[in-house]
């Protein structure tokens, strides 16, 4: 066959056989746009139509304007209820940004809105329980708060953010861990190995005069507890975890179809991290002890105890993430990690001595 004949040939096919298919299923899209599907509801929506196309056409001009409307109306929608002071209905509107972009400028501005970066409480300013420490290069540390047990000790009050993991980053020339596209800034740092989270209370520690490290396993469970009797802080109830902590739920379900374990039924509105500080604190003022990311402990997974001060085989991790089901969010369920490790589910919390 002529060289040309073939050209032709596949311009055919391609123009009579595969367009109208995409031409029926983007007015299908279309449909389900202006009918406000968009990322939620039974059976399909904009979202996953606009997606099935481009899986079988990636440049797909029309898909790819089609998923820019989607956020272009989330984007409108948050700014209006940010402007009119309702949170909450920019909080669930910013969630259903985040599937469909999550790289957006829009969303993490909008976000800064919804959540300020959390301020550190400054020496001068220490109050109750919780405390800051200065640092020499300038600014302060983490929030932390004071937990009277049988040994006093300070645990913060949330997990360690990108944007403090950031500052000691750029202060020691290390490399900055990937955020996956989901933002920085007052998102909790993850892809850090143990190493990375025991160098950066070696470096806080230099910078404040003050002695910080990573919990042992035993202060973990007792911060995390704050004196309760119940498997969670809030209670037995797998589905008020949505109150209190950002699990694997409704709105994680919906955009991860082929993920097929139990879910908390419950709508937390975040798909993966969620800014920390976003839920409900438990009765030691402490956010994100159950949910969010998996927390690194000092302690090693076979003897539990003290910090580890050799090369263990396993670590312990603790709390759960935004990514497990219901019965690995949990004050009493131990994780084990390799401490060279760095993945998408773990970060870390710090104590002071």
């Amino acid at each position: 066959m002529p060289h040309y004949l073939s050209i032709s040939f596949t311009f055919i096919f391609f123009t009579l056989i595969l367009n109208p298919v995409h031409a029926d299923k983007l007015r299908e899209c279309e449909k389900h746009y202006k009918a406000n599907r968009l990322t939620s509801g039974e059976g399909e929506t904009a979202l996953t139509c606009y997606r099935d196309v481009l899986k079988k056409s990636p440049k797909n001009a029309k898909a790819l304007a089609g998923l820019k409307k989607i956020a272009s109306r989330y984007v409108g929608w948050a700014k209006r209820a940010l402007d009119k002071g309702n949170k909450n209905k920019a909080k669930k509107y910013l969630a259903s940004l985040r599937m469909v972009a999550p790289k957006s400028p829009q969303l993490a501005a909008l976000e800064a809105r919804l959540s300020p970066p959390v301020a550190p409480v400054p020496r001068s300013r220490i109050k109750g329980n919780s405390f800051s420490d200065s640092l020499k290069n300038g600014g302060t540390g983490p929030e932390m708060v004071w937990i009277s047990a049988k040994n006093r000790f300070a645990i913060g009050r949330y997990e360690i953010t990108f944007s403090e993991y950031d500052h000691f980053v750029k202060a020691t020339n290390r490399e900055k861990p990937d955020d996956e596209g989901w933002g920085r800034g007052v998102q909790p740092v993850i892809n850090v190995s143990l190493e990375d989270a025991t160098a950066y209370t070696r470096w806080l520690s230099k910078q404040t005069g003050k002695k910080y490290r990573l919990p042992t396993e035993n202060e973990w469970k007792y911060a995390a507890r704050a004196k309760t009797k119940t498997v969670r802080y809030w209670g037995n109830d797998p589905d008020a975890a949505c109150h209190y902590a950002n699990v694997w739920d409704k709105t994680s379900q919906n955009m991860n179809p082929g993920w097929k374990w139990p879910i908390h039924n419950c709508t937390d509105h975040y798909v993966y991290t969620a800014p920390v500080g976003s839920f409900k604190p438990n009765a030691f003022g402490l956010f994100d002890m159950l949910g969010n990311v998996w927390e690194w402990v000092c302690s090693e997974y076979d003897s539990g105890k003290a910090c580890v001060k050799n090369s263990p085989q396993h670590v312990v991790l603790r709390g759960g993430s935004w990514s497990v089901c219901p019965k690995l969010v949990h004050s009493n369920i131990r994780g084990k990690e390799i401490p060279d490790s760095r993945t998408y589910h773990v970060g870390f919390r710090i104590v002071r001595q």
